[in-house]
C-alpha cells in the first residue's frame, strides 16, 4: 500500500434487505433500516469498486409455505412483488455505476444471510437496525447470530447512518484481529476523510475481570514501545487528513471506557475485532464487540479473524432449505 492511499476494502459485499412491512410480505416501499443498510453499502462500493449482492430472506410459517407451493397464484403475487422490489435495488446500483445482483430465499434469515457468505464468498456483510436496544433483543436477532457465526465482516448500521463516517473510534490491541481492525478503520478514516479515535488498551492484565477476546486487552505494559511504533507506522502510511485522536485507556471496565469514549466524541461508527466465540463459552465470556452491540449508539463494524469458520455449512439442508433452494431455482 502506497503511503497516503487508502487500502481498498471489501471487494464483494452482501447486503440483507428486508422487503417487508408489519404483516406485509412485500411493502410498498422499503423500512428505513434497510434503506440506510442499502445507502450505506452503495457508499462502500463506489469508493472501493465493489460488487453487491442484495439478499432477502423470507421467514415463513409452515403453513404459508404450503400455501405458496399449493396456490400458484400467491406464489406468484407474493415472489414476483418481491423480486420486483429486489430488482428496483440492483437497477438503483447500476445508475450508480455499481454492479448488483439480487437472491430470494426462504428460511431463517441468519442461516442463509452466512450460507450466501460461503456460496460466494463475501468479505463484508451489511444488515440494518431499527435500534439497539436490551441485550435480551440483541441476543435474538439477526444481527446478534451474524457477529457470533458470519465468517466474514459485519456491519450492523443504526438510525441516523447518514453521519456514520464523520467520526470513527477502533480499538486497538496487538493480536492479529486487533491490528486488522485498526487497518480497516485508518483506511475508512481515509477514504470519508473522518476524525479517527483510537483506543489502546494498555495496562489491563489477565486478572482484569474482562473475557479474553479477539480485541483483547490483554496487553502488558512492557509492549508499549512496539505496539506504539507499529501503531504509528501504520497511521503515517495511511495518510490521514485529519491526525488521530490516541488514548490509552487505564479503567480496569475496558467496555465502559470504550462506551464512554463513543458518547464522548460522538462516535458514528465503531470498528472492532472478535474472536467471535459460540455455545457456553460465548454465553459466560462474551467478547468485547458482542458486550457493547447490546447498547452501543452508533453503528458497528466487527472485523473476524481470518481462520473464522462457522457453525453454518452449504452441506446442511433441511425441509425449509431445500424448498427455498427449489423457489430460487425457479425464480
Amino acid at each position: 500500500v502506497r503511503r497516503g492511499v487508502a487500502m481498498r476494502l471489501f471487494k464483494n459485499i452482501l447486503v440483507g434487505v428486508d422487503v417487508s412491512r408489519g404483516e406485509h410480505f412485500v411493502a410498498d416501499r422499503l423500512p428505513g433500516h434497510t434503506e440506510r443498510a442499502w445507502q450505506t453499502a452503495l457508499r462502500l462500493a463506489k469508493l472501493n469498486s465493489s460488487r453487491l449482492t442484495f439478499l432477502h430472506v423470507m421467514q415463513l410459517s409452515a403453513e404459508t409455505q404450503h400455501l405458496i407451493q399449493r396456490d400458484t397464484g400467491f406464489k406468484r403475487t407474493v415472489i414476483d412483488l418481491a423480486k420486483e422490489r429486489l430488482k428496483n435495488l440492483v437497477d438503483r446500483a447500476g445508475r450508480e455505476g455499481v454492479v448488483a445482483q439480487s437472491r430470494l430465499v426462504l428460511g431463517k434469515c441468519w442461516v442463509e444471510t452466512v450460507r450466501q457468505v460461503y456460496r460466494d464468498q463475501h468479505d463484508l456483510a451489511i444488515v440494518g437496525t431499527r435500534q439497539f436496544g436490551t441485550f435480551k433483543s440483541l441476543l435474538l436477532s439477526t444481527g446478534a447470530k451474524l457477529l457470533r457465526k458470519c465468517p466474514c465482516a459485519v456491519l450492523i448500521t443504526k438510525p441516523g447512518s447518514a453521519t456514520m463516517f464523520s467520526s470513527i473510534l477502533t480499538a486497538y490491541d496487538s493480536t492479529d484481529v486487533g491490528k486488522a481492525a485498526t487497518k480497516v478503520a485508518l483506511s475508512l478514516s481515509k477514504q470519508h476523510d473522518s476524525q479517527l479515535h483510537i483506543l489502546q488498551p494498555f495496562g489491563h492484565s489477565p486478572g482484569s475481570g474482562e473475557a479474553s477476546t479477539g480485541l483483547s486487552p490483554m496487553v502488558v505494559p512492557d509492549n508499549r514501545v512496539d505496539e506504539n511504533a507499529w501503531l504509528e507506522e501504520q497511521i503515517v502510511r495511511a495518510g490521514l487528513n485529519n491526525q488521530p485522536v490516541i488514548q490509552s485507556a487505564e479503567s480496569p471496565s475496558y467496555c465502559s471506557e470504550v462506551m464512554a469514549a463513543i458518547e464522548r466524541n460522538r462516535i458514528g461508527l465503531a470498528v472492532l475485532g472478535t474472536e467471535a466465540c459460540t455455545g457456553f463459552t460465548w454465553m459466560f465470556r462474551r467478547n468485547i464487540a458482542e458486550r457493547l452491540a447490546s447498547g452501543i449508539p452508533c453503528s458497528l463494524l466487527v472485523v473476524k479473524p481470518a481462520e473464522m469458520l462457522s457453525s453454518v455449512s452449504l452441506q446442511e439442508t433441511t425441509k425449509t432449505i431445500d424448498y427455498a433452494q427449489e423457489t430460487r431455482d425457479q425464480l
